[in-house]
């Protein structure tokens, strides 16, 4: 069995909200407008399928709200937004002695080499991730890719996200998934499909 995780807000946790405000502080506009933009108006989920990278995206954003901060100033407000969701790393890593485990992930460039850098949890998984597929969750066409990849039934890939429209593209695709709610939730999971974790 390969199993499979998103990351955020399943591996690690992480607040948005924290961008907004730090750039609400250099700019004119309100936090509200700022997330508009960024998180809700199309330009993250550009940048998370590879359409952008992180200079283009970035000059994206401080055009829009005309910020005079430099780049480099900027991708630590972008990425410094990920904290431990307590007993994740403890159960991926039990995991990862005993099977294949990766990521599949919605995610951009300067988050995840952040989060690469920072989290060893990451390290020794396979890395699925939309910017480097130019295809993301909950579109047939990255799951599609993940079991090409692996080669294998679909039914012996279980995968966990806390998003259930996620969830319920891998399940289309064929693979076994869960929507996670919990580490001792996704330990039941496990344990009814013979993982002990």
């Amino acid at each position: 069995m390969i199993i499979l995780f998103d990351l955020g807000k399943v591996i690690l946790n992480f607040d948005l909200t924290i961008i907004s405000s730090k750039l609400a502080a250099l700019s004119e506009n309100s936090e509200a407008d700022i997330a508009y933009y960024i998180f809700e108006n199309g330009l993250s989920r550009a940048f998370e399928r590879g359409n952008l990278n992180p200079e283009e995206f970035f000059e994206a954003v401080r055009k829009q709200l005309n910020l005079t901060i430099s780049f480099e100033r900027f991708a630590p407000i972008w990425n410094e937004i990920f904290t431990p969701l307590p007993g994740m790393e403890q159960l991926v890593n039990i995991l990862k002695a005993t099977h294949r485990v990766g990521l599949l992930s919605n995610t951009n460039k300067l988050h995840f080499e952040y989060v690469a850098n920072t989290y060893p949890v990451v390290q020794g998984m396979d890395w699925h991730l939309s910017y480097k597929m130019h295809t993301a969750k909950p579109d047939p066409e990255i799951y599609n890719k993940v079991i090409q990849f692996y080669n294998i039934n679909p039914k012996e890939i279980f995968f966990t996200d806390d998003i259930a429209r996620n969830v319920e593209g891998a399940i289309n695709a064929g693979m076994q998934a869960v929507q996670f709610h919990s580490v001792g939730q996704l330990k039941e999971e496990l344990a009814h499909r013979g993982i002990p974790a």
